[in-house]
Protein backbone atom coordinates (compact mmCIF):
# COMPACT_ATOMS: atom_id res chain seq x y z
CA UNK A 1 0.00 0.00 0.00
CA UNK A 2 1.40 3.37 -1.06
CA UNK A 3 0.65 6.57 0.84
CA UNK A 4 0.15 9.65 -1.29
CA UNK A 5 0.38 13.05 0.44
CA UNK A 6 -0.61 16.27 -1.27
CA UNK A 7 -0.25 19.74 0.19
CA UNK A 8 -1.76 22.84 -1.38
CA UNK A 9 -0.40 26.31 -0.66
CA UNK A 10 -1.52 29.87 -1.24
CA UNK A 11 1.67 31.88 -1.36
CA UNK A 12 1.42 35.58 -0.58
CA UNK A 13 1.57 37.85 -3.61
CA UNK A 14 4.06 40.13 -1.86
CA UNK A 15 6.62 37.32 -1.47
CA UNK A 16 10.02 38.52 -2.83
CA UNK A 17 11.11 36.63 -5.98
CA UNK A 18 14.34 35.38 -4.36
CA UNK A 19 12.38 33.98 -1.42
CA UNK A 20 9.92 32.28 -3.74
CA UNK A 21 12.82 30.81 -5.71
CA UNK A 22 14.35 29.30 -2.54
CA UNK A 23 10.95 28.01 -1.52
CA UNK A 24 10.48 26.23 -4.85
CA UNK A 25 14.02 24.82 -4.94
CA UNK A 26 13.94 23.32 -1.45
CA UNK A 27 11.28 20.79 -2.48
CA UNK A 28 13.46 19.42 -5.28
CA UNK A 29 16.09 18.24 -2.77
CA UNK A 30 13.87 16.89 0.02
CA UNK A 31 14.69 13.27 -0.85
CA UNK A 32 18.43 13.96 -0.55
CA UNK A 33 17.92 14.76 3.13
CA UNK A 34 14.93 12.49 3.83
CA UNK A 35 15.07 9.47 1.48
CA UNK A 36 11.73 8.25 2.83
CA UNK A 37 10.08 11.19 1.04
CA UNK A 38 9.71 9.87 -2.50
CA UNK A 39 8.55 11.49 -5.74
CA UNK A 40 8.76 14.97 -4.26
CA UNK A 41 7.50 17.54 -6.75
CA UNK A 42 6.23 21.10 -6.42
CA UNK A 43 3.84 22.27 -9.11
CA UNK A 44 2.56 25.74 -9.95
CA UNK A 45 -1.17 25.99 -10.47
CA UNK A 46 -1.97 26.98 -14.06
CA UNK A 47 -5.53 27.93 -13.19
CA UNK A 48 -6.47 31.41 -12.09
CA UNK A 49 -7.70 30.02 -8.77
CA UNK A 50 -6.34 29.14 -5.36
CA UNK A 51 -4.06 27.50 -4.37
CA UNK A 52 -0.92 28.76 -6.09
CA UNK A 53 1.26 25.66 -5.50
CA UNK A 54 0.86 21.92 -5.00
CA UNK A 55 3.41 19.65 -3.33
CA UNK A 56 2.97 15.96 -4.06
CA UNK A 57 5.02 13.15 -2.56
CA UNK A 58 4.89 9.51 -1.54
CA UNK A 59 5.66 7.40 1.52
CA UNK A 60 5.99 3.64 1.66
CA UNK A 61 4.59 3.45 5.21
CA UNK A 62 2.95 5.53 7.89
CA UNK A 63 6.06 5.02 10.00
CA UNK A 64 8.14 6.76 7.32
CA UNK A 65 5.79 9.71 7.53
CA UNK A 66 5.10 9.95 11.26
CA UNK A 67 8.36 8.71 12.75
CA UNK A 68 10.92 9.80 10.15
CA UNK A 69 9.60 12.77 8.16
CA UNK A 70 7.65 14.65 10.83
CA UNK A 71 10.51 15.00 13.40
CA UNK A 72 13.26 15.32 10.79
CA UNK A 73 15.34 18.55 11.01
CA UNK A 74 14.88 19.26 7.31
CA UNK A 75 11.15 19.32 7.83
CA UNK A 76 11.24 21.32 11.04
CA UNK A 77 14.05 23.75 10.17
CA UNK A 78 13.83 24.15 6.40
CA UNK A 79 10.32 23.41 5.13
CA UNK A 80 8.55 24.89 8.13
CA UNK A 81 10.74 27.96 7.88
CA UNK A 82 8.45 29.07 5.07
CA UNK A 83 5.32 27.05 5.88
CA UNK A 84 5.06 27.16 9.67
CA UNK A 85 2.56 29.86 10.74
CA UNK A 86 4.69 30.58 13.82
CA UNK A 87 7.77 31.32 11.69
CA UNK A 88 8.52 35.01 10.95
CA UNK A 89 9.56 33.94 7.42
CA UNK A 90 6.29 32.14 6.68
CA UNK A 91 4.99 32.87 3.18
CA UNK A 92 2.09 30.46 3.35
CA UNK A 93 -1.27 32.19 3.80
CA UNK A 94 -3.53 30.20 6.09
CA UNK A 95 -7.05 29.35 4.97
CA UNK A 96 -10.04 27.79 6.68
CA UNK A 97 -9.76 24.79 4.37
CA UNK A 98 -7.36 21.91 4.78
CA UNK A 99 -3.88 22.39 3.37
CA UNK A 100 -2.95 18.72 3.10
CA UNK A 101 -4.60 15.43 2.27
CA UNK A 102 -3.47 11.83 2.56
CA UNK A 103 -4.76 8.69 0.93
CA UNK A 104 -3.72 5.08 0.48
CA UNK A 105 -3.57 3.52 -2.96
CA UNK A 106 -2.68 0.10 -4.33
CA UNK A 107 -0.67 -0.48 -7.47
CA UNK A 108 0.71 3.07 -7.63
CA UNK A 109 2.87 3.43 -10.75
CA UNK A 110 5.22 6.40 -10.41
CA UNK A 111 6.54 6.08 -13.97
CA UNK A 112 3.10 7.07 -15.27
CA UNK A 113 2.92 10.07 -12.94
CA UNK A 114 4.26 12.48 -15.56
CA UNK A 115 2.43 14.92 -17.78
CA UNK A 116 -0.46 17.28 -17.17
CA UNK A 117 -1.48 16.75 -13.56
CA UNK A 118 -4.95 17.59 -12.27
CA UNK A 119 -5.73 17.29 -8.57
CA UNK A 120 -9.36 17.48 -7.50
CA UNK A 121 -10.14 17.89 -3.81
CA UNK A 122 -13.73 17.15 -2.84
CA UNK A 123 -15.81 17.72 0.25
CA UNK A 124 -18.61 15.18 0.02
CA UNK A 125 -21.56 15.88 2.28
CA UNK A 126 -22.03 13.57 5.26
CA UNK A 127 -25.64 13.29 4.10
CA UNK A 128 -24.66 12.07 0.64
CA UNK A 129 -25.88 8.61 -0.18
CA UNK A 130 -23.27 5.86 -0.14
CA UNK A 131 -24.32 5.12 -3.70
CA UNK A 132 -22.90 8.50 -4.80
CA UNK A 133 -19.46 7.78 -3.33
CA UNK A 134 -19.39 4.23 -4.67
CA UNK A 135 -20.32 5.43 -8.16
CA UNK A 136 -17.61 8.10 -8.04
CA UNK A 137 -14.91 5.62 -7.01
CA UNK A 138 -16.03 3.04 -9.55
CA UNK A 139 -15.99 5.46 -12.45
CA UNK A 140 -12.68 7.04 -11.41
CA UNK A 141 -11.04 3.62 -11.38
CA UNK A 142 -11.99 2.79 -14.94
CA UNK A 143 -11.56 6.19 -16.58
CA UNK A 144 -7.87 5.85 -17.45
CA UNK A 145 -8.75 2.80 -19.53
CA UNK A 146 -11.51 4.68 -21.35
CA UNK A 147 -9.75 7.96 -22.12
CA UNK A 148 -6.84 7.82 -24.52
CA UNK A 149 -3.98 9.80 -23.03
CA UNK A 150 -5.20 9.51 -19.44
CA UNK A 151 -2.45 7.61 -17.64
CA UNK A 152 -3.58 7.83 -14.02
CA UNK A 153 -6.93 8.16 -12.30
CA UNK A 154 -6.41 7.55 -8.58
CA UNK A 155 -9.09 8.50 -6.07
CA UNK A 156 -9.08 7.94 -2.33
CA UNK A 157 -10.61 9.09 0.94
CA UNK A 158 -8.67 11.76 2.80
CA UNK A 159 -7.21 10.28 5.99
CA UNK A 160 -5.97 13.48 7.65
CA UNK A 161 -8.85 13.51 10.13
CA UNK A 162 -8.12 9.96 11.22
CA UNK A 163 -4.39 10.73 11.59
CA UNK A 164 -4.63 13.95 13.55
CA UNK A 165 -8.01 13.58 15.21
CA UNK A 166 -9.55 16.69 13.70
CA UNK A 167 -12.54 17.27 11.44
CA UNK A 168 -10.97 17.42 8.00
CA UNK A 169 -12.31 19.84 5.41
CA UNK A 170 -11.79 17.58 2.40
CA UNK A 171 -13.17 14.05 2.22
CA UNK A 172 -11.67 12.79 -1.05
CA UNK A 173 -8.69 13.47 -3.29
CA UNK A 174 -8.52 12.54 -6.95
CA UNK A 175 -5.25 12.56 -8.89
CA UNK A 176 -5.47 12.62 -12.66
CA UNK A 177 -2.60 12.49 -15.13
CA UNK A 178 -2.97 13.30 -18.82
CA UNK A 179 -0.53 13.05 -21.70
CA UNK A 180 -1.46 16.53 -22.88
CA UNK A 181 -4.21 19.14 -22.97
CA UNK A 182 -6.08 17.29 -25.72
CA UNK A 183 -6.43 14.25 -23.48
CA UNK A 184 -7.80 16.44 -20.68
CA UNK A 185 -10.30 18.00 -23.07
CA UNK A 186 -11.36 14.53 -24.21
CA UNK A 187 -12.03 13.50 -20.62
CA UNK A 188 -13.98 16.65 -19.77
CA UNK A 189 -16.04 16.20 -22.93
CA UNK A 190 -17.06 12.63 -22.21
CA UNK A 191 -20.71 11.65 -22.24
CA UNK A 192 -20.49 10.30 -18.70
CA UNK A 193 -21.90 11.05 -15.28
CA UNK A 194 -18.61 12.08 -13.68
CA UNK A 195 -17.52 14.25 -16.61
CA UNK A 196 -20.84 16.05 -16.42
CA UNK A 197 -20.25 16.66 -12.72
CA UNK A 198 -16.81 18.05 -13.51
CA UNK A 199 -18.12 20.35 -16.25
CA UNK A 200 -20.73 21.67 -13.85
CA UNK A 201 -18.13 22.21 -11.10
CA UNK A 202 -19.73 19.37 -9.15
CA UNK A 203 -22.95 21.40 -8.79
CA UNK A 204 -21.61 22.81 -5.54
CA UNK A 205 -24.55 24.15 -3.56
CA UNK A 206 -26.09 23.57 -0.11
CA UNK A 207 -28.22 20.58 -1.10
CA UNK A 208 -25.75 18.84 -3.44
CA UNK A 209 -23.66 15.76 -2.55
CA UNK A 210 -20.46 17.78 -3.05
CA UNK A 211 -20.26 20.80 -0.74
CA UNK A 212 -16.93 22.17 -1.93
CA UNK A 213 -14.16 21.47 -4.41
CA UNK A 214 -10.67 22.74 -5.21
CA UNK A 215 -8.96 21.98 -8.52
CA UNK A 216 -5.33 22.51 -9.46
CA UNK A 217 -3.64 21.95 -12.80
CA UNK A 218 0.10 21.80 -13.38
CA UNK A 219 2.77 20.19 -15.52
CA UNK A 220 4.99 17.52 -14.06
CA UNK A 221 8.06 16.43 -15.99
CA UNK A 222 7.68 19.04 -18.74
Amino acid sequence: MTIRRIEVYRIGLETPPQTLDRFERMFSVVSQYIPQVQESFLGKNLLDTEPTHVWEHTFESWNDFLEVYMPHPYHACVLDRYLGPESPECIFEMTTKGAHVYYETEGWRPLLNRGLKRVVLLRVSSQAEQQFTEALVEEAQRLHAQVRGMMVSSLGRDLSGAIWGWVAWWTHVWEQVFLDEDALKTYLGLDSWVAEQERDNWQVKPDSPVEDTSITLYWKGH
